[in-house]
């Protein structure tokens, strides 16, 4: 076995620098059209992405699908509250200190983050749709043919994907690039229905 070098969750980096996914510790060679890569975002951070053709998924999306943010806590709500009633009760004082207003919309950002991302966890798991690597794949699977059906006229692309249990909506938003690539940029679940039968890929 190729010695590795393990970059996030379950891919690794062979002694080709290419970089694969593994799945129990067995080596699953990815398609040829199909392959794990660490690109540079906009903002300098290094991300890993899965690629297919000339379409880019984020593993950062899959993650925020199953809950991977950071959690809004008690001591964030009362940071908000007690920054709300401030501006509220000495609205030219707090005026006074930018970094104030701007905390608030830190804060609001994060607890709109946190809600949104543990909702759709909910409806993945209520569809019966467990963060397993499988279900993984299968997403994955989901979203390249919705970033194939993708165009700029058009960018968001609506796919149902069938849990043991249920099934939820992928409303996904595609970005288009000069260079040709497109890259998933939004991704929102929606519970829709609870299934009477066992799907064909359970």
């Amino acid at each position: 076995m190729d010695q590795k070098m393990r970059v996030k969750g379950n891919t690794y980096i062979d002694s080709y620098g290419v970089c694969r996914w593994y799945d129990d510790n067995k080596i699953v060679n990815l398609d040829k059209i199909m392959h794990d890569k660490e690109i540079t975002a906009p903002n300098g951070a290094k991300i890993v992405v899965r690629v297919r053709g000339n379409i880019v998924i984020p593993y950062g999306k899959i993650d925020y699908m199953y809950g991977g943010v950071a959690s809004f806590e008690l001591r964030d709500m009362n940071e908000l509250r007690q920054l709300q009633r401030h501006k509220q009760t000495s609205r030219v004082e707090f005026d006074l200190n930018p970094a104030n207003d701007q905390e608030i919309q830190r804060l609001k950002r994060k607890k709109y983050n946190y809600d949104r991302s543990v909702g759709m966890k909910k409806d993945l798991l209520n569809a019966g749709l467990p963060c397993t690597t499988t279900n993984i794949n299968y997403i994955f699977d989901i979203l390249f043919d919705a970033g194939a059906k993708a165009t700029p006229q058009n960018n968001i692309v609506e796919s149902d994907v069938r849990g043991t249990i249920g099934v939820v909506r992928l409303s996904s938003v595609w970005k288009f690039f000069q260079s040709g690539d497109i890259q998933l940029e939004l991704i929102d679940v929606t519970y829709m229905a609870t299934l009477s039968t066992k799907p064909i890929n359970d």
